[in-house]
C-alpha cells in the first residue's frame, strides 16, 4: 500500500512539474533560434526586404506579447503584432520616419486574419533582444522566411502562421 501511494505521488508530481514546463512554454513549445549572420545567409538565403525597427522598443513590445509575437513587412512597414494581430509597436517605432505603423491604441487587428504572418516565441525574441548590442532590429524577409538581425546575430526558425498559428 505504501509503495503505491508512493508511486501515485511521484507520477502526480513529475505530472504536474512537466505540465507546468509545457505551459510555460506555450501551445506549440520554442520557435525561434539564433544563427551568426553568415550562417543563417548560407542556410537561409540572401535578404530580399528589411526594415529597421528600434531596439527598445521591440523590447517594450515583446513586454506586452503573449507566449508569441508575431512579425511581417508589408509595403515596407514593420509589422510586430500580438496574437490577436493587434499592432503592439507605437507608431513612432519604425526607424525610418517614411515606415510609420498604426498606432498600438487601436485594437482593430493590424492585419486581414488571412495574411500569413511570422511566429517566435516571447522568450527567444527577448533573448535574442538581450543578447544585441545594437540600437536597432532589421526584421528581414528572405526568400521563404522571416528573420531578425542585430549586429552579428540572426534570429530564425520563425514559422509561418498560417498554416502553425499558436
Amino acid at each position: 500500500m505504501k509503495k503505491s501511494a508512493s508511486l501515485f505521488l511521484f507520477i502526480f508530481l513529475a505530472a504536474a512539474f512537466f505540465a507546468g514546463t509545457i505551459n510555460a512554454q506555450g501551445k506549440i513549445g520554442i520557435i525561434g533560434k539564433k544563427f551568426t549572420k553568415q550562417e543563417a545567409n548560407v542556410l537561409f538565403g540572401k535578404v530580399v526586404n528589411s526594415v529597421k525597427v528600434n531596439k527598445r522598443a521591440l523590447q517594450y513590445a515583446v513586454g506586452r506579447a503573449g507566449d508569441y509575437i508575431y512579425f511581417k513587412i508589408k509595403n515596407n512597414r514593420p509589422f510586430v503584432l500580438n496574437e490577436k494581430r493587434v499592432s503592439i509597436l507605437d507608431e513612432t517605432d519604425s526607424v525610418n520616419p517614411k515606415e510609420r505603423i498604426s498606432s498600438v491604441t487601436s485594437r482593430t487587428p493590424a492585419l486581414p486574419a488571412d495574411d500569413v504572418v511570422y511566429v517566435a516565441s516571447k522568450s527567444t525574441v527577448a533573448d535574442f533582444l538581450n543578447n544585441s548590442k545594437s540600437d536597432e532590429v532589421s526584421i528581414e524577409m528572405r526568400s521563404e522566411v522571416l528573420s531578425l538581425t542585430s549586429d552579428e546575430i540572426t534570429l530564425e526558425g520563425i514559422l509561418p502562421c498560417p498554416p502553425l498559428c499558436p
